[in-house]
This record gives structure tokens, C-alpha cells and sequence, in this order.
């Protein structure tokens, strides 16, 4: 074999090992994490019904969206009793109220959802905001006792205040119960789940209100 054709074969073999190199550090190092990026927004989309900003190595690869504002979590009902009492020269009146209550705890969809991938090694890092009460619905309210004095009579007025204690003590009550913690934990569990399946090492991480 000629000299010439030699260095033309090592040539090709040089330039199809540099090309087989230059695959797989792409699908290594680009393929493979852009893949893992989309799959695992689109995981969370399908839970979630919210896609969220995925970083790769900094740069975004997929933009933050939601068809939705808000996504209740966790849900619990109470019951919820007011007493208000007063009494002028001797005469008193009573008023008993009592409400049962809806109490939905989730997420702000306006606020970030981020997840950073980053490679060498490769992992994935959730950030969720923090959860909020979204709503406290009344879905039923009743008059337990509704006694007037003889001179001191219940008004339209202490009537309308004690509907709005009782939904004031009712909102202090879902944010004592550990509502709030529920969902964080919830969201906390489902991440992990979710992102696990990958087969990388995940870290979720809740975002602190400022």
C-alpha cells in the first residue's frame, strides 16, 4: 500500500473517530439533558396543569406557563362558632352565630415554577413558591341564639360584624390547622415522585416570599 493511501485512510479513520467523539459528547452533554428538560416540564404540566421555566445550565430551554391562576392542593372543612353578648342597665343581649367552612390551600400560578438542570453530574433542582390559602367559602351559616334585652336590642349592624368575626376566626383557624404545610408537603412528595422517575438526583427547594 502506497504511502499516499495510508495517510488518506488514517485521514478518514482520524476524522470518523473525531466525528464519533464529537456525537457523543452532543448527545452526552446537549441530547440528553434537553431531553430530560422537556420531559420532565411536561411531566409536571400533565400533573400539574402548569409548565414551568426549565434552566439548562442557566439558559432557559422552556418558558413558564399556565391555561389556569391558581392550583388548590389541599382542601379541608370546619366549623366555626361566634358569641356576642352586651349588656346596658341591667338588660343583655345574645347573639350565636356558627358557619361551616371550605378552606382551599395551593399555589399562585402567577409566581415562579422553576426547575435548573444542570449537568457534570446531572441533577435536577425544583424551586416552588410558597402556598397560600386561595379561598374559605361559607357554605352554610346558622343563628344558634338570637336573644334581644328588654331595652338593648340586637341591630342589623351586630349582626353584619359577627358573620365577618366569624369568617376572621375561621381564617385563623385553616392557617393554625397546618393547612398551608400540608400543601407544601404534598408538593414537596409529588416532585420528587415525579422528577425522581428520571433516574437523577432531585432537590426541591421552596422559594421564601420577600
Amino acid at each position: 500500500m502506497r504511502l499516499s493511501t495510508r495517510i488518506v485512510l488514517v485521514s478518514v479513520a482520524v476524522s470518523i473517530a473525531a466525528l464519533a467523539i464529537a456525537l457523543s459528547v452532543y448527545v452526552i452533554f446537549v441530547k440528553v439533558p434537553t431531553d430530560l428538560a422537556h420531559n420532565a416540564a411536561e411531566g409536571i404540566r400533565r400533573n400539574f396543569n402548569v409548565t414551568p421555566e426549565v434552566r439548562l445550565n442557566e439558559t432557559v430551554v422552556v418558558q413558564q406557563s399556565s391555561p389556569i391562576l391558581e392550583l388548590a392542593t389541599v382542601s379541608k372543612s370546619l366549623m366555626v362558632e361566634d358569641t356576642y353578648t352586651h349588656t346596658f342597665l341591667g338588660s343583655t343581649k345574645v347573639l350565636v352565630v356558627r358557619g361551616i367552612f371550605t378552606a382551599k390551600a395551593g399555589y399562585d400560578l402567577k409566581q415562579r415554577f422553576l426547575l435548573r438542570i444542570t449537568t457534570n453530574p446531572t441533577k435536577i433542582t425544583a424551586e416552588f413558591p410558597e402556598p397560600k390559602l386561595l379561598s374559605l367559602e361559607m357554605t352554610r351559616y346558622e343563628v344558634v341564639r338570637d336573644e334581644s334585652g328588654w331595652w338593648n336590642y340586637i341591630t342589623h349592624e351586630e349582626r353584619e360584624v359577627a358573620v365577618n368575626r366569624l369568617q376572621e376566626k375561621a381564617r385563623q383557624q385553616v392557617l393554625a390547622s397546618g393547612l398551608l404545610h400540608d400543601a407544601q408537603t404534598l408538593m414537596e412528595n409529588q416532585l420528587h415522585t415525579l422528577l425522581g422517575a428520571h433516574g437523577v438526583p432531585v432537590e426541591v427547594l421552596m422559594q421564601r416570599r420577600k
